[in-house]
């Protein structure tokens, strides 16, 4: 079976939407397929994962407005569709079974190419649907998706909403080979830590807050990412004295594991409703107590595993409450990080994803 992947931002940029591609498309060749990555030219050489890469040109989103909403979204679009016209003549006359794709700019391409010639075609939805970009794929969906996939249930839900159609509900995933447990150790100074974009809706701002309430000799925040609010973070931070948050920038992915042990709590401080979060499955799968907001899909793998705490949104106070109570309480972060670890090996790890998939395929 010959499966086509697109993912127009796969090597140049490694996050969410990049992160499933890579590790969708390396579990399905373990399975004996024949996969096909569809992304932009401009790509930096990763691991090799015995993918097909099929390269075309691109506008890329780092050359567009962005970094700001709503033209984050807007960028991203424009660059997504860029790689569907210009792959479609070839798509036109390259035989394959199924397309896997989860940005709804590729929806026109497939549409077009199901008039065309014979396959399956399932659709991901990473993020919930937004009734203001409604009109310009709902009508599509009908006529270019055999199945649709979300990421969670609270997805499952918006896409129930928003579009009126079912899906199937399957998580994102982790490589638990690469992220695994370590030992939970009692500690004099507790590490807390934050992965993510530096943006005003990731909550960033509530989390500093939080951090000038605790003592900073026996708490500390290790920050990891970039974004368009790191400037104004970094003048808060030296203008405020908040002592106990260090900025670490961005890293690669495959140093995460070891911060991620090295921490002693993870914190999701997300402002807006979070599909599912890549980070959340990360944590869990290095034994880690997450602190979420309670919110969209954050809440809901929460609650499923069993893992952390949630709190309000945007609620200082209450943040505040939740980081000092898994930080006096070692036997409660031991059983959290133990639930979390063990819902990510048997629910999450890429392969069973993966498995996912082809039995969605197969029927």
């Amino acid at each position: 079976m010959r499966i086509l992947i697109p993912c127009s931002g796969y090597g140049r940029i490694f996050r969410g939407i990049e992160i499933w591609a890579e590790n969708i498309s390396r579990e399905f060749v373990k399975k004996g397929f024949d996969v096909y990555l569809i992304c932009g030219q401009n790509l930096t050489p990763r691991k090799k994962i015995k993918v097909n890469l099929l390269k075309f040109p691109i506008i890329k989103r780092e050359s567009l407005i962005y970094g700001r909403r709503p033209f984050e979204e807007i960028s991203s679009l424009i660059e997504s569709a860029s790689l569907s016209i210009s792959s479609f003549p070839f798509l036109m006359n390259f035989n394959f079974d199924v397309i896997i794709s989860c940005q709804w700019s590729d929806i026109y391409s497939i549409f077009l190419l199901k008039k065309i010639k014979k396959f399956k075609s399932i659709f991901c939805f990473q993020s919930r649907p937004r009734e203001l970009t409604k009109p310009l794929y709902y009508p599509l969906l009908f006529g270019s998706s055999d199945k649709i996939v979300s990421i969670s249930n609270f997805v499952k839900k918006e896409v129930k909403k928003t579009v009126g159609l079912d899906s199937e509900v399957i998580y994102n995933g982790v490589n638990t080979k690469l992220f695994y447990p370590s030992k939970i150790k009692e500690k004099e100074k507790i590490f807390f830590l934050y992965v993510g974009g530096l943006l005003k809706k990731k909550g960033v701002y509530t989390l500093l807050a939080a951090m000038r309430n605790l003592n900073p000799e026996r708490f500390e925040l290790w920050i990891i990412g970039s974004g368009p609010e790191e400037r104004k973070i970094k003048t808060l931070i030296s203008s405020e004295k908040i002592t106990n948050v260090k900025l670490l920038g961005k890293k690669e992915h495959k140093k995460l594991p070891k911060i991620y042990r090295a921490s002693d709590i993870v914190v999701i401080p997300s402002e807006y409703s979070e599909a599912f979060a890549i980070v959340i499955a990360e944590a869990m799968a290095c034994g880690r107590p997450i602190i979420a907001s309670n919110v969209g899909g954050l809440s809901e793998v929460v609650k499923k595993s069993n893992s952390g705490l949630l709190f309000e949104p945007g609620n200082e106070r209450d943040l505040t409450e939740k980081m000092l109570d898994l930080a006096e309480n070692i036997k409660k972060r031991k059983i959290l990080g133990k639930n979390g670890g063990g819902f990510a090996e048997k629910e999450l790890d890429w392969s069973k994803i993966a498995e996912k998939y082809i039995k969605l395929i197969e029927s």
